[in-house]
């Protein structure tokens, strides 16, 4: 049996606001691109809590790219 595990994404203040600032952009070019964005970002999110491992850009800090976007997730992994 396979183990997957879960970690734990903490999502700081200042990107919220600038995921809603990109939801509100993708809306003002067209109707609905900013709910496709947003449920695009949940899936990158979603993806990070299973494997977090992804290539280091610069010091510890990781990226992932979210799918049909050009909008990367900037992130680091605390290790315990």
């Amino acid at each position: 049996m396979a183990f997957k595990s879960r970690f734990s994404v903490i999502i700081n203040p200042n990107a919220i606001n600038d995921q809603q600032a990109a939801v509100d952009y993708y809306n003002s070019k067209r109707k609905g691109l900013g709910t496709r964005f947003y449920k695009e970002f949940k899936k990158a999110i979603k993806t990070l809590t299973t494997n977090p491992f992804f290539q280091v850009y610069y010091d510890s800090i990781r990226c992932y790219k979210i799918n049909k976007f050009p909008y990367l997730i900037h992130f680091f992994v605390e290790e315990q």
